[in-house]
């Protein structure tokens, strides 16, 4: 029997979630998935034949060994699959031969793809307001005037909305007419995608043709400070290694940042920054045993962190005991506002170490 720490995905939650994304979704509009980074730490080549049976053919990825692994989880079923970053002289090849889509967000970017594979489909990347990748208004005149736009097959012109999660959605609306300004330089026709996950979920006028989903597929919220109506697909156990009485005074953990209040107990539990805890969890955070709250104390650890378990007075805890990281008490978005960051950033920190099942 195992011990280690759990990472339970429950793939009847993402069901459950892409159902309420399809249902949020224009019917004219197609729902693509962004699983770049591992699928955001919860496993591309497990989430993307998951999402394909659920009806989805088109995968964004950062990288072309992304792409690779994705394409060989599908068994070579039919997908599109949009490379987003990894573009460049020494690759190309790479990426025509294996039929992938290139994201160009440069204009030497798309020069090279008109020069190379110019009947090959590829996506143009307009820069709207994220001041991220992209190409601005100035080099799409300049390329529109050398008549590139109509020899290059299309698939889509993206962008990206800068602040489509949180309650003020103006950034999005000023986005959003941007885009459609800047759109009047490609061919009539030509289809359009801008919105994220955020922007599924913010209005349908923003879903265009393909709306590209990421972070609500797990549950995670897509617009903050508002109710959320997915399911959380995550949940981590940590086992307890060890338990301690400390006196009142006592110092905890590296550089003793914590001093006890009182004479209590404590847990050392088996996570730590090298998993799902970031070092802004410590002494700013908590995890749970049977619906108790165990304040994080003292600095967390690579491997380690330690919990005060002093107020758990009718509920026995002991060594090899799970606790609560994520599940019914807390969620990754709560996790993550424990250290000002968002779940992506604690999803994409999931360990390997641990025991993965996908039930």
């Amino acid at each position: 029997m195992t011990h280690n720490s759990k990472i339970i995905i429950d793939k009847n939650a993402i069901r459950y979630n892409t159902s309420v994304i399809k249902n949020k979704t224009s019917k004219k509009a197609k729902i693509s998935a962004v699983i770049k980074a591992n699928a955001y730490g919860v496993g591309g080549q497990k989430i993307a034949p998951l999402l394909y049976k659920e009806g989805i053919r088109d995968f964004f990825v950062a990288h072309f060994k992304e792409a690779k692994n994705i394409k060989r989880s599908l068994k070579f079923k039919k997908a599109n699959i949009y490379i987003l970053y990894d573009f460049a002289e020494d690759n190309y090849k790479n990426i025509i031969r294996k039929a992938f889509i290139p994201v160009l967000n440069t204009p030497e970017d798309i020069i090279l793809w008109h020069k190379v594979a110019r009947r090959n489909p590829c996506v143009i990347h307009l820069d709207t307001g994220l001041s991220r990748l992209g190409i601005d208004e100035e080099k799409i005149k300049s390329l529109r005037n050398k008549n590139i736009f109509e020899e290059l097959n299309i698939a889509y012109v993206m962008s990206h909305f800068s602040s489509a999660n949180i309650e003020d959605s103006s950034a999005c609306e000023r986005e959003y007419k941007e885009f459609r300004r800047l759109v009047k330089y490609f061919p009539k026709g030509t289809k359009l995608s801008i919105a994220n996950s955020g922007g599924i979920f913010r209005n349908k006028k923003y879903h265009l043709d393909m709306v590209r989903a990421g972070r609500t597929f797990y549950g995670l919220s897509p617009l903050y400070n508002e109710n959320n109506e997915l399911k959380s697909a995550i949940s981590l156990k940590a086992n307890v290694l060890q338990i301690k009485e400390v006196k009142k005074g006592q110092k905890i953990g590296y550089l003793g940042t914590y001093k006890a209040k009182k004479d209590g107990k404590i847990a050392i539990v088996n996570i730590g920054y090298a998993d799902s805890l970031l070092r802004g969890h410590s002494n700013n955070g908590f995890l749970y045993f049977k619906g108790h709250r165990l304040p994080i104390i003292g600095l967390i650890s690579m491997d380690v962190a330690t919990v005060d378990i002093s107020n758990l007075k009718n509920e026995e805890l002991k060594q090899g005991d799970f606790l609560e990281v994520l599940g019914e008490n807390q969620s990754v978005d709560e996790l993550g506002s424990c250290a000002n960051t968002n779940g992506c950033e604690i999803l994409t920190k999931l360990s390997t170490r641990y025991d993965w099942i996908f039930k």
